[in-house]
């Protein structure tokens, strides 16, 4: 994957006094980042962020999780001064808990704001998905208060053990907070949870935006971006209305997005727990990179 090379706003949020701890051990060094201060948990229009500041005075680190809807994946962002280097094609690991599930990555994204290396992971979770034809198994709150550290493996040579506390109680503020994203949508978080089967896309996702999409500016500038979105769809199976809820690097991205989302994105309706078609959403995000196009 390529780099963002656009600026990111993300160094304001890298202020504040954190505890850094190194702890020895067999193979690679083991460093520990731990916080300072309570979670930060976001209520905004279209989106809802959990964050906290860990790591020392003189190195701050952030982290992000962000989710745009119900469901138990999140976007997260890193920022900090020990990610320098981590650029893409290099592979690391993310696991959650203690002998928790271990996501390997290689298509994250970097980006920099006022010389702060920053990564973007679009899409992460506390469990692996399920294997093809295994029904999925939400995460229960049990499990996200047994999760209080994050490792990252290999940073710079090292593992980097996040330390912010238990998930329980911010997971439990988040799925709050998504419940009144649906309701600001017009319908019923209630219902929504109970569908039989959620608004599933006709045709392949990547098809929706092509190649020859790229906003021609942005192409000759060298601008990528990750845009998240949100279609409402209707009981035919229609979208309604585009509504982006997260661009980065995006200001030339975000008319195109939405105009070929809205022209070529079709549904099977969703169908409610009585298995009648009704109104309800799409999340997903494009990845406008120099490479193509994705999602």
């Amino acid at each position: 994957m390529q780099r963002l090379k656009s600026p990111l706003a993300l160094a304001a949020a890298l202020a504040g006094l954190c505890a850094a701890t190194f702890a020895h051990a067999k193979g690679p060094a083991i460093e520990e980042l731990r916080p300072v201060g309570p979670w930060n948990v976001k209520y905004e229009d279209r989106s809802c962020v959990l964050q906290r500041m860990l790591g020392s005075d003189a190195d701050p680190f952030l982290m992000r999780l962000e989710r745009f809807g119900p469901g138990d994946h999140f976007q997260l962002v890193l920022a900090g001064g020990r990610l320098k280097g981590m650029e893409p094609p290099r592979r690391f690991t993310i696991t959650y808990g203690i002998d928790g599930y271990a996501h390997t990555l290689d298509n994250f994204f970097t980006g920099a704001d006022k010389n702060v290396p920053t990564i973007f992971v679009t899409s992460t979770g506390l469990k692996a998905p399920p294997v093809d034809g295994e029904a999925y198994v939400p995460v229960s709150p049990a499990q996200e208060t047994a999760v209080r550290q994050i490792s990252l493996s290999p940073v710079r040579g090292k593992t980097l053990v996040l330390k912010p506390g238990s998930l329980g109680a911010p997971f439990a503020a988040w799925r709050k907070c998504t419940d009144d994203l649906v309701k600001g949508w017009g319908l019923d978080p209630a219902e929504q949870s109970r569908l039989l089967r959620p608004a599933t896309p006709i045709s392949a996702p990547d098809t929706w935006i092509r190649n020859g999409d790229y906003p021609r500016g942005a192409l000759f500038r060298g601008a990528q971006a990750i845009i998240n979105f949100r279609l409402a769809v209707d009981q035919t199976g229609m979208p309604t209305q585009c509504e982006l809820q997260r661009s980065y690097s995006g200001e030339l991205f975000d008319q195109v997005t939405c105009e070929q989302l809205m022209r070529n994105a079709r549904f099977q309706p969703a169908l409610d727990a009585f298995g009648k078609p009704i109104r309800s959403f799409y999340l997903n995000r494009v990845v406008w990179a120099m490479r193509r196009p994705g999602y």
